[in-house]
């Protein structure tokens, strides 16, 4: 699992947020996958118009060096823009293994992301609830600040008791399969990042290419 703060700040968020505000949503149990569907109570935005939209926001996210350096992203499911009200939630399940990617391959899906859109005083309830070792997890961040975590955990979506919760979600496949890999990686490169520029950091960089070669 990783945060990332301030994902989209300033006229980004307000210029993402201003969109939503306009667009028209649909029944999101459309975009929901077998059992999924049972236990989905939200909405999407659903306006062709948001195409734009959506590829900056993904875009954003790939450039951050945060989330390129965790998630190592292969490929990307298309970005759904999601919106509980109140009494709306999303009960315990797991996302799809497989999805189709932005352009239209089969992807396996490593990671699943949730960017959070509103200021979290501004509803109660909707956090995110990971099941991480059967100790649930409530996560409700700020607006702009977003999480990844592997897409095979068990998660759910809060209820909503008032106001609005609003979020740009979407799906990964990374170059490194095996999460505890990928993990190992990051840190790895975080500690070689810290280093003088010696020989032992020349050594550990070569270990870190070496891995990536072995791996992905």
């Amino acid at each position: 699992m990783l945060i990332v703060e301030q994902v989209l700040h300033g006229e980004d968020l307000a210029r993402v947020r201003s969109a939503l505000d306009g667009a028209a949503f649909t029944d999101g149990k459309v975009s929901a996958m077998g059992s999924a569907r049972e236990v989905k109570r939200n909405a999407e935005a659903a306006d062709a118009s948001l195409a734009e939209l959506r590829r900056f926001v993904k875009q954003t996210l790939g450039a951050n060096g945060k989330v390129s350096g965790y998630a190592r992203p292969v490929r990307w499911a298309p970005l759904i823009f999601s919106r509980y009200g109140p009494g709306d939630a999303y009960g315990e399940h797991v996302d799809a293994p497989f999805m189709r990617a932005d352009d239209g391959a089969e992807m396996r899906a490593d990671l699943s992301f949730t960017l959070f859109l509103d200021d979290p005083a501004s509803y109660e309830g909707g956090e995110l609830v990971l099941d991480s070792q059967r100790r649930p997890q409530p996560i409700k961040l700020a607006a702009g600040d977003a999480i990844l975590y592997p897409t095979s955990v068990l998660h759910a979506v809060a209820p909503v008791r008032s106001g609005a919760r609003r979020a740009a979600v979407g799906w990964i496949e990374s170059r490194i399969r095996d999460a505890e890999q990928r993990l190992l990686l990051h840190e790895l490169e975080l500690g070689v990042a810290a280093l003088p520029h010696d020989a032992n950091r020349r050594r550990l960089t070569a270990v870190f290419a070496n891995l990536m070669k072995m791996w992905g």
